[in-house]
């Protein structure tokens, strides 16, 4: 994630996702923890199964299942279910407003 400069991963099981690890699970679940970080795997600290959306899927249904769930990062399949990206939610509201929807904002 250092190398490349991103704030998550998607941990693929049997070419599916099994798990995200983000930036805020490695804070939360090592750093706070005292966790040592070069003997902890990411299977123990990565959020487990996490929601997806599709490439079909509409931006504000992703938006609203971010903010519902209460995540910042939705990994975004494509049609056979391998992953294209996985979006952060700045990316996505700035999508949103190119696409014309002014009116989305998000509150913490």
């Amino acid at each position: 994630m250092l190398e490349l400069k991103v704030s998550s991963a998607v941990v693929a099981i049997e070419n599916k996702p099994g798990g995200i690890l983000t930036s805020r699970d490695i804070l939360m679940r090592v750093i706070a923890q005292n966790l040592p970080p070069e003997s902890t795997t990411v299977e123990k600290v990565m959020t487990q199964s996490p929601e997806c959306a599709t490439v079909d899927t509409p931006i504000l249904d992703a938006l609203h299942t971010m903010h519902d769930g209460n995540f910042l990062h939705l990994p975004v399949l494509d049609r056979g279910w391998k992953q294209c990206r996985s979006w952060i939610r700045g990316d996505i509201c700035h999508d949103a407003e190119v696409l014309g929807f002014s009116n989305v904002h998000w509150t913490s």
